[in-house]
């Protein structure tokens, strides 16, 4: 089977092989197919087995730089990492590189949220970028969530101490909308 699992790019093998040598004992050789299992298709599990693995070797602070650096394309699984070792500094710069549609919308507002007791400047800065894209998207649907996340944003303020800082940004957003007669009747509704 080593012998197939080296001409082959089928997990599936890889996988019986990591598990076979895991139930035996040999943890070197399981954390080399789960690297192998990692670098073909790159997956939050996978990464989570690897620091397993790694940890237990006391190989993962070399392994997971390597790791990281190869992520570098890989953002939206790269953030999902940063957030679960509890580094927010690095999903929040990584989340500025996402793009402002589809599934990177998600990882921005799961960094915002993760972020928003600890770094609520830049849970703020999100969620109000994401209430404007949502706005400048028009539809009754799109300001009734853009207010949800006005919302989210005028509770930072006031966390923060800026309640005139929210009030400036609220009416210069009302000013620069007030032709979107949906949009002022829903920020209404809302108490924005």
């Amino acid at each position: 089977m080593m012998a197939r699992a080296q001409k082959t790019k089928d997990s599936r093998i890889l996988e019986w092989l990591k598990k076979r040598f895991y139930t035996k004992g040999d943890k070197a050789a399981a954390l080399e197919l789960a690297e192998n299992i990692f670098n073909q298709r790159p997956s939050f599990e996978g990464y989570q087995e690897l620091k397993k693995l790694a940890e237990q070797l006391g190989k993962w602070n070399s392994m997971r730089k390597n790791i990281i650096a190869a992520l570098k394309r890989e953002t939206n699984l790269l953030i999902k990492i940063y957030l679960y070792e509890g580094e927010y500094d690095f999903a929040i710069e990584a989340a500025k590189t996402e793009p402002l549609y589809g599934h990177g919308y998600t990882m921005k507002l799961e960094v915002a949220k993760a972020v928003e007791k600890t770094k609520p400047a830049a849970a703020l800065e999100i969620y109000r970028k994401h209430a404007e894209d949502l706005i400048n998207q028009r539809g009754r649907d799109s300001y009734q969530n853009a207010c949800s996340f006005l919302k989210k944003a005028r509770d930072i303020y006031k966390k923060l101490g800026k309640g005139e800082e929210w009030q400036k940004y609220i009416s210069n957003l009302r000013e620069k909308n007030s032709s979107l007669r949906a949009l002022i009747e829903e920020m209404k509704k809302t108490g924005l």
